[in-house]
This record gives structure tokens, sequence and C-alpha cells, in this order.
């Protein structure tokens, strides 16, 4: 039986202060646990980056909600294949996920990749004794999308460690220029106050 690894198996004192920064998630333990330990089975790799990438809510935060569509969705046919797709980068794989998990919170039973006729669908389930098949459609995201969530990811460990033991909460306008980040990080290391919001 696969266990958590050690670094994540912690009292959750602990872990809400070393993985969380002393920010309590909205998750609770128990919901936690299991949601990591199904990452850990299906997808081990995930928590390999996120150790290796920092620590903080914006870290672990994806990797429960993650591990909550996983266990939504290991059991139903069709799941390791759609898996694989996610594994190898497919976007359109992760939201059929998604879409599974949902309609199992919801009390249906889908099964994934269904054949229809001479075409492989998405999903497929039972409804008011109905067969209903979906076809989920995720359209890709821009570069500058990608390359703004890379800007953010980066700069977010910048602001913890510049700011010990404080809570910062940074909103950026769609039009906030990245290539003055290092004045943002300095305006608000430099912001001698309890609770910093800033606008940028």
């Amino acid at each position: 039986m696969k266990v958590l690894r050690s670094s994540l198996d912690l009292p959750w004192a602990d872990f809400v202060a070393h993985w969380c920064l002393g920010i309590e998630p909205e998750h609770s333990e128990a919901e936690a646990r299991e949601a990591l330990l199904a990452v850990e089975r299906h997808w081990p790799e995930r928590l390999d980056r996120m150790e290796s990438h920092g620590r903080g809510l914006m870290y672990i935060h994806p990797a429960i909600h993650l591990g909550l569509i996983l266990l939504c969705c290991e059991s139903l046919d069709g799941f390791r294949e759609v898996l694989a797709r996610a594994k190898k980068g497919e976007a359109s794989a992760r939201s059929e996920l998604e879409f599974a998990a949902g309609l199992v919170r919801i009390g249906l039973i889908p099964s994934l990749e269904p054949q229809l006729g001479a075409k492989k669908l998405d999903t497929r389930f039972v409804f008011d004794e109905q067969e209903v098949f979906c076809e989920v459609i995720a359209p890709e995201r821009s570069d500058a999308m990608e390359d703004a969530e890379a800007q953010m990811t980066a700069m977010a460990p910048r602001l913890v460690q510049d700011n010990p033991d404080t809570e910062i909460e940074v909103l950026l306008s769609p039009s906030f220029d990245f290539a003055k980040s290092k004045d943002l990080e300095d305006y608000i290391r430099l912001t001698d106050v309890g609770l910093k919001r800033h606008e940028a």
C-alpha cells in the first residue's frame, strides 16, 4: 500500500507551518492527507516537482486540488488512459478529469473515453435511464497568460523570503508590467505595516 512521503507526512500543525507557511488551508487535515495520498499513488512526479519548487499555498493548494480530482476518478473506467494523457501535458485530459470529478460529486458514475460507433468520446454516464455522452472542450491558454503565470510563480517565493512573518496580498492589474516587478517587491519589502495590501 502506497504511503505518503515523509516530507509531507507531518503532524497537521507542522504541515501548515512548513508547507503552508503558517496559513491554514481551506481543506481539512483529513481531506488534504487523502488528496496528497492520491497524488502520491497516481502522479508522484507532481509532488517531486512541488518539493523542488518551494512552499506556500500557491504550491500546496494545486496539489491538494489535483488529489481531490484523482480521488473522484481513480475507480472510473478509462481513468488510467486519461491520466496517462494528462501526464504527457495534454490540457484536454486534465479538463476531462475535472469534468468527470464534478459528475462523481453529484452522484453520477461516468466512464471515460467511451466508444460511440467509430468515435471515442470523453465521458459517458446514465441519467434518468438515458445514456449521455459528453465532449469536454478545453481552450488552450494564450502565451500571454502562460507568461504571466510563470512570472507570478517566480515572484511569489521572493515576496515570501523578503517579508517573513507577514501576510501579503498583491492584486495585479491586467496591464501590470512584470519588468517592474523588482520595484514592486522593493516597495512591499520597505512598507512597514503588519498587513500589506498593494494594488499594481
